[in-house]
């Protein structure tokens, strides 16, 4: 059985940088990166 934990200021952290790390394994350029971070960076807002 699975349980699903709201996330905390730090895990929200830590999730946000897995997220970025892990789609910048596949090489794409600064621009779309920085696109990227802007559009899918995970928020305080989206443990509300």
């Amino acid at each position: 059985m699975n349980t699903i934990l709201s996330a905390s200021p730090r895990d929200i952290k830590l999730l946000a940088s897995l997220e970025i790390r892990s789609e910048s394994y596949w090489g794409y350029d600064s621009d779309f990166m920085d696109r990227f971070k802007d559009i899918y960076l995970i928020t305080e807002e989206f443990n509300k």
